[in-house]
């Protein structure tokens, strides 16, 4: 227990401590502030030779950080009794002070003697403490202060060419969260369809692992890789679904080719079940009334189907091949037996309706795989060609697949919806495009390429038409508002000769004259709308077999071809 004199001391010698502690965070303070100014200075200094993301604001938090770290300092290591008589001790009382607090605890008359001396020495200094306890070297450190500000504020003025690099990083980086987002959306929507599992599995797994390529993506390169990847993979499984789907469509050329099966070959054409129903149930209704000649010719039509079948090694196709081969049997037997049991030959064919649906399912599946493949790569690529075009001009390296004639130009292309005249929007693919033309049905036209070209149609009749360029040296076929049931074709005709250029007057020796080729159509004829499409679809199917065009292309046509068909 301390007496009242010891208690005494101690209470003067609270204000003392309180001044140094003040005096202390002042001086504190503001050597940390000169070094969070040094520090920042120097990240500044860094921040213009590197690219670092929010360099200025930490430039200002560590000057913030250095200031404050210098001002709570001395709160953590506070100013004890001991140290602030020091202080009064070196201010003339010869170490009374410090003394005094030494036997705070004792109280003989000498120390007692002493601890009111050096009470009386506190209470002066305390009446005139701001002459004892004084700042010093103030105005030094506020020289200081000012020349680390002006020099951190030049580097915070001084243009970076490094705020460029980070924003280019920043925008790429926020493209390529863009896209991930963009992907798990198409997988939702994906999700979302109804559609057969088979046709959306494989689509399914692409996506998914286009998002996992994304999530590890560091920057936007390596995600232009993993979308590359992911439209290959796509156009990948699309290829060999559009290569049967032409075969299949080539099978069904080779069915209507009969007169008692063109009814068939057409609704798997159109991939039109309640269409190859009917056909099926005519046929039935048809084969009753044939004669043995007419049962005979028809059996052998059936053999050749049969081994005409694409996709061969598939089940479905085997099925199929295997009702038509029995079809063709009991035919046979019909026509030379003729007490031969009807029912036989009508149960046959209702097998075989029952596989030709079943082909015809396959075909829509398969058609639907297929567009949705070219759909998704089409989305991908329209996604990624913005960013690899501005990659592409600052000079950086990207795959072929994102240049000019790459993949991904080529899916984006075929995927743009049409635009006045029937052309896409903004560019077709060479020999896709259809032009304006006038007529109700076909025009000729001059193809562009040795495939199916984009061409110029002109016709005479009621209502507009359009049309389309196809094959070598181009015939066109046009489709308007009027009607198809006949349709004139135009006088002027652009065929597919050998076309030379004028050398001038022969001066009557003569010369060599070259003929143009044949057009499909009759000069002014007027035909069926049906026989001037198949002539002209046919040409435009020989034209692609002959040619290099791209298999999304190669679709374009067809597509077109299969719009303009007739009983659509």
């Amino acid at each position: 227990m301390l007496n009242v004199e010891s208690q005494r001391l101690l209470e003067l010698l609270r204000p003392v401590r309180r001044r140094m502690l003040g005096i202390r965070m002042t001086e504190l303070g503001a050597l940390g502030l000169v070094a969070g100014l040094i520090a920042a200075f120097l990240w500044m200094l860094a921040g213009h030779f590197f690219p670092i993301p929010y360099y200025r604001l930490e430039a200002v938090l560590l000057v913030l950080l250095g200031g404050m770290i210098g001002v709570l300092y001395p709160l953590i290591r506070r100013i004890t009794p001991e140290a602030a008589a020091k202080v009064l001790d070196k201010a003339g009382a010869e170490e009374t002070v410090l003394t005094a607090l030494q036997y705070l605890h004792q109280d003989t008359p000498i120390i007692r003697m002493q601890r009111e001396s050096a009470i009386a020495f506190t209470e002066a200094a305390v009446r005139n403490l701001p002459k004892v306890v004084m700042l010093s070297g103030f105005k030094r450190r506020l020289w200081v202060i000012g020349i680390c500000s002006c020099m951190l504020a030049v580097t915070l003025i001084l243009p970076n060419q490094m705020d460029g690099i980070l924003a280019r990083k920043q925008a790429e980086a926020s493209w390529v969260e863009e896209q991930k987002q963009n992907v798990e959306s198409m997988a939702e929507k994906l999700k979302a369809e109804k559609l057969d599992p088979i046709v959306k599995k494989p689509t399914e797994q692409t996506l998914l692992q286009l998002q996992e390529g994304l999530e590890q993506s560091r920057d936007v390169k390596t995600a232009l890789d993993e979308m590359e990847k992911s439209m290959k993979e796509l156009q990948k499984q699309a290829e060999p679904l559009a290569k049967r789907q032409a075969e299949a469509e080539q099978w069904a050329d080779q069915m209507q080719r009969q007169p008692m099966l063109k009814q068939l070959g057409q609704s798997l054409k159109q991939q039109d079940a309640s269409m190859l129903r009917q056909s099926a149930e005519q046929l039935r209704e048809q084969v009753l009334k044939l004669t043995k000649e007419q049962k005979e010719a028809l059996a052998k039509e059936l053999e050749k189907l049969a081994a005409a079948m694409p996709d061969a090694s598939s089940e479905q196709a085997e099925r199929l091949r295997k009702a038509m081969e029995a079809a063709a049997k009991e035919l046979q037997k019909q026509a030379s037996d003729a007490s031969a049991d009807p029912a036989q030959l009508e149960a046959q064919l209702k097998e075989l309706e029952a596989r030709l649906a079943e082909a015809l399912q396959q075909q829509q599946l398969n058609a639907q795989q297929q567009a949705l493949a070219m759909q998704q790569a089409a989305q991908i690529a329209q996604a990624g060609l913005p960013m690899a075009g501005q990659l592409a001009a600052q000079g950086a390296a990207l795959s072929a697949a994102w240049g000019p004639s790459g993949l991904a130009n080529a899916l984006a292309t075929a995927a743009m919806p049409a635009g006045p005249g029937g052309t896409p929007s903004s560019g077709a693919p060479p020999g896709a495009g259809a032009q304006p033309g006038t007529g109700a049905g076909a025009g000729a036209g001059a193809g562009a390429g040795a495939g199916a070209g984009a061409g110029t149609g002109a016709g005479a009749g009621a209502g507009t038409g359009a049309g389309a360029g196809a094959g070598a040296g181009g015939n066109g076929a046009g489709v308007g508002n009027g009607p198809r049931s006949l349709v004139t074709t135009p006088r002027n005709l652009q065929g597919s000769g050998n076309v030379q250029s004028d050398q001038g007057a022969v001066n009557g020796s003569g010369g060599e004259v070259q003929k143009g080729g044949s057009s499909p159509m009759m000069d002014g004829a007027t035909r069926p709308y049906e026989e001037v499409f198949t002539e002209y679809a046919n040409e435009a199917k020989s034209s692609l077999n002959r040619s290099q065009l791209p298999q999304n292309v190669q679709n374009l046509v067809r597509d077109y071809f299969t719009e303009i068909q007739p009983n659509r």
